[in-house]
């Protein structure tokens, strides 16, 4: 360390003390950010991992009882146990539909078409 040295910043005399404090607090602010950059760091990246969810795939065909014909263009629809609309799909023009990535657990698959009774039947997948 210098002792007894004049520094001249700004065309202002500054002593070495002066000078040392200022690279102290210089310093000391930098630790303060690299400390909280590296903190938001790890805790931004340091959260629990969510399991990750099973999933199931739901299929079938729709065919008309009377007729015995597939029906195209039906509704299917994907409930939870809450009731609440989680996925669906239509079938094709032979009757038949998939549906994957459904979760697991108890659902109700509800069949929807103009002129018909609405079906709902409850799957358990898992």
């Amino acid at each position: 360390m210098l002792k007894g040295v004049t520094i001249k910043l700004n065309n202002r005399l500054c002593s070495n003390n002066h000078f040392n404090q200022s690279i102290n607090q210089s310093i000391t602010m930098k630790s303060i950010v690299q400390l909280c950059i590296c903190l938001f760091t790890i805790l931004t990246f340091a959260q629990p991992q969510q399991q990750a969810l099973r999933e199931g795939q739901i299929s079938g065909r729709v065919i008309d009882a009377n007729l015995h014909e597939p029906l195209s263009y039906v509704n299917i629809v994907i409930k939870d146990a809450a009731n609440k609309t989680i996925t669906g799909g239509i079938t094709k023009d032979d009757g038949t539909f998939h549906i994957e990535k459904t979760p697991e657990g108890q659902l109700t698959v509800s069949i929807q078409y103009i002129g018909y009774k609405t079906i709902s039947k409850s799957i358990n997948i898992g």
